[in-house]
């Protein structure tokens, strides 16, 4: 069998954010990286963004 080369990409939370809320602020060649691992690939979120957004939506005490 052949190889394949397999683009994985690691999202930051505040560009996660971004693209949840359709914000332009990625450069073109990022937005075409994060595009194309969408289409296909494999895009990973750190289980420590989750949690980032969570404690932020925490009611202050």
């Amino acid at each position: 069998m052949g190889s394949r080369e397999v683009s994985l990409v690691l999202l930051d939370t505040h560009v996660w954010i971004w693209l949840l809320n359709g914000e332009q602020k990625l450069n073109p060649k990022a937005l075409k990286a994060v595009e194309r691992s969408l289409s296909g690939e494999a895009v990973l979120l750190s289980a420590l963004g989750f949690r980032g957004i969570f404690i932020q939506t925490l009611p202050i005490a």
